[in-house]
């Protein structure tokens, strides 16, 4: 299957070789296509019977816990390091 992309060719006068060339010339794009993309995608979610990812939910003595207070590490106080730096 051949596909033909829209394109613009510029001629350019070469004073070296005395000749034309063509270049092709950058055409401004359109983004059309991403209209439908978010069309059919709002569709699939809509109609999607999984549903999206739910929150994990964790146990009271989870260590994984990121909630339990012992899991996080506490930062020293700038005065603790200053005196044990002495």
């Amino acid at each position: 299957m051949l596909i033909l992309h829209n394109f613009r060719l510029q001629r350019h006068w070469n004073k070296k070789s005395a000749r034309w060339t063509a270049h092709a010339k950058k055409v401004a794009k359109n983004y059309e296509y991403v209209k439908g993309i978010l069309n059919r995608a709002l569709k699939m979610r809509i109609h999607d019977k999984i549903g999206m990812r739910k929150k994990k939910e964790f146990e009271v003595d989870d260590p994984t816990n990121p909630q339990r207070k012992s899991w996080r590490k506490r930062c020293p106080d700038f005065n603790e390091y200053l005196n044990w730096m002495e």
